[in-house]
This record gives C-alpha cells, sequence and structure tokens, in this order.
C-alpha cells in the first residue's frame, strides 16, 4: 500500500495539539517530519528508476529529484564523479573539453540552476518570453535576475531584475501559440539567468529565449530556445545539473538511479515521500519534545523514528544472490543487454 497525505493526516491528527488541529497544522507537521527524516537515508520509495532523453551534454534534474546514485549511458554503466572531480591533481582537467571521451561519466555540475538549459552562447544576449496553459496567469509576471552581454546584472530603474509578462497558449494547448512577433517578450536581453522568482500560477510556465535573426522555416518564424518549464508550486526554481562526458548521439539516453528530493505535500492525494506512518508519528513526538525543551525525550523520539524506518527498509529490501562488486562502473549494465 502507497501512504498519501490523506493517510498520514488520518493517523497523525490525535497526536497533533491534542488531536484540536486543521489539516493546515497537520500539513504542516508532517512536513517537517519529512524535513528532519529525508535527510537519513535513502527510504523505501525514495529511489526511483528514470530514463532521461539528453539534447546536450547536460542532464539537469527535475526540482523533485535531489541527485544521481548510479546511471547507464546507452545501457553502459558509468561513473558520477562529484564536481571536485576535474579539480584533482590526477584527474582529467576541465571537463569541457570531454565530449569525445568513450567513458559513460557523469559529473555533478552543482546547483542551483534556473533553467533547464543556457541561453546558447552563440547568440546571447537574447530577449526571454514565458508561456502558461492557463490565460489567468498572463496578468502576473516572473521577476528574473540575469546578466547582459559584459556581464552586468540586468536592471530596472537600479534594482536587479526585471518583470517578465506572461503569455497565453492558444486556447491553453501547450505549443499552440500566436505569431511569435505578436508575443510579450522581456523589456531587456540576457546573456544569463541567474534567478528566478514565480508566483503560484494555475497552469504551468515554460520559458523561451527569443532569437529574431534567426528564422526557422518556410515562413521565416523567429528562433525559439527551450529553457524550463514550472509547476504551477515552484516560486523559487534551482536545478541540479550533471556534464555528460561522452557526447550524446541521436536516441541515446540516460537511464539513473535517483533520490528524491523534499518537495512539500500539498494536496490529499500526494504520495508521502516517508512511507511509514509510525516514523512520522515519533517524529511528531520528538519534534513536540524539542520545542518543550526537553532535549533527551526528543532524542529518544528521533532516535525511534529511525529505527522504525530502518525496520521497514530491512522487511522492504530484496533479498537473494546480488553481486558485490568492488567497483560500480563494471557491472552487467542494464537488463536489455544481458537477456
Amino acid at each position: 500500500m502507497i501512504f498519501t497525505l490523506a493517510h498520514a493526516r488520518s493517523f497523525l491528527a490525535p497526536h497533533i495539539d491534542g488531536g484540536s488541529c486543521d489539516n493546515d497544522k497537520i500539513d504542516a507537521r508532517i512536513n517537517e517530519c519529512t524535513m528532519h527524516l529525508i535527510e537519513k537515508a535513502d527510504w523505501k520509495l525514495l529511489v526511483r528508476r528514470v530514463r532521461f532523453f539528453c539534447c546536450s551534454d547536460c542532464l539537469t534534474l527535475p526540482h523533485c529529484f535531489e541527485k544521481v546514485l548510479t546511471h547507464t549511458i546507452g545501457h553502459i554503466p558509468g561513473y558520477t564523479w562529484s564536481k571536485y572531480y576535474e579539480f584533482l591533481p590526477g584527474g582529467p582537467g576541465r571537463i569541457d573539453g570531454l565530449s569525445d571521451s568513450p567513458d559513460q561519466d557523469l559529473v555533478d555540475l552543482g546547483g542551483w540552476y534556473a533553467t533547464y538549459n543556457d541561453i546558447p552562447h552563440e547568440y546571447w544576449p537574447l530577449k526571454i518570453f514565458a508561456m502558461s496553459t492557463e490565460e489567468s496567469d498572463t496578468e502576473l509576471t516572473l521577476n528574473v535576475r540575469g546578466s547582459t552581454t559584459y556581464n552586468d546584472q540586468v536592471l530596472s530603474d537600479g534594482v536587479p531584475g526585471i518583470e517578465v509578462p506572461i503569455n497565453y497558449w492558444v486556447g491553453g494547448v501547450e505549443g499552440t501559440m500566436v505569431y511569435p512577433r505578436n508575443l510579450q517578450l522581456s523589456a531587456q536581453s540576457f546573456k544569463g539567468i541567474h534567478s528566478i522568482v514565480k508566483p503560484v500560477t494555475k497552469g504551468y510556465i515554460t520559458l523561451y529565449a527569443y532569437n529574431p535573426d534567426y528564422t526557422d522555416g518556410e515562413d521565416g518564424i523567429p528562433m525559439l530556445y527551450y529553457l524550463g518549464k514550472y509547476g504551477p508550486d515552484e516560486t523559487n526554481p534551482g536545478y541540479r545539473r550533471y556534464k555528460i562526458v561522452q557526447h550524446m548521439s541521436s536516441g541515446d539516453h540516460v537511464i539513473a538511479l535517483v533520490k528524491l528530493a523534499y518537495v512539500p505535500a500539498k494536496h490529499a492525494n500526494d504520495v508521502l515521500l516517508i512511507q511509514s506512518l509510525l516514523a512520522l508519528k515519533a517524529m511528531s513526538k520528538s519534534i513536540d519534545y524539542y520545542n518543550a525543551e526537553k532535549d533527551g525525550e526528543g532524542q529518544n523520539a528521533e532516535a525511534r523514528a529511525y529505527r522504525l524506518l530502518q525496520e521497514q527498509m530491512s522487511n522492504h529490501e530484496q533479498s537473494g544472490t546480488e553481486f558485490s562488486l568492488q567497483y560500480d562502473g563494471f557491472s552487467l549494465g542494464t537488463i536489455d543487454n544481458i537477456l
């Protein structure tokens, strides 16, 4: 059984503020417990197998993913290196020049990038624009900070950042827009985007760069470059990126085991990141003790929450014959290769 926020509300309600609090307070406590517990280990359901299709030498993780644990590229396993990899005395040096390497490796570039993709450097600076699937979002704007040609910050009346209007997909159908030259564009051009402050929206917001000097197709439509897509509740987007060491061929993809990142549960049918209601209850008691300055009792209750999660993992983990590998780069690859 998969537990949702609705299950946790019902289970924990009698144990929070004497059972007298509303769903908002219960949700806040559940999310606080989750923030404590998710950091400790890769608990049940926190590790997912995901397929990424990449059109460049960069893999950007969506906001719900914390990190890549291990991966294959084109069905061949590789190493996942830390962000210090290129700076090691015996390392490869700058990873910019490794696009023709035969290695199937990823190198952590760190976070937090505000977009999935950068504005193409051969065309910068470019103006940007946003599109929404909901017409009411056109009353809102994005506050975007970034740099222009000489790495100066884009300013509005001397203040960093400008307001970027939101356009509406025709009929709310993503990909259907008016002629691009009729779009509301940013007042200034960007070389790079550093941060985005986005309001809560009703629809998904997609961000593009606009290049009027390069046209595509017989109609001479200006070229658009996809920068990112943001969910209704994403207000300060920031993403982790990995450098793909090998040059990606058409049709290649990355299959990875990833750990989920903390995202607050909000809706009743949201799946809980922590799948032990008993552990959430123990952690809630721990928070009560800490708030009452009873640190000893708080530590005991917190330790109980960890034990409950460890017992759940022990029961959940697959038993049987497993390979004992000294180097995770030497393995069988994906199952497709050994059938």
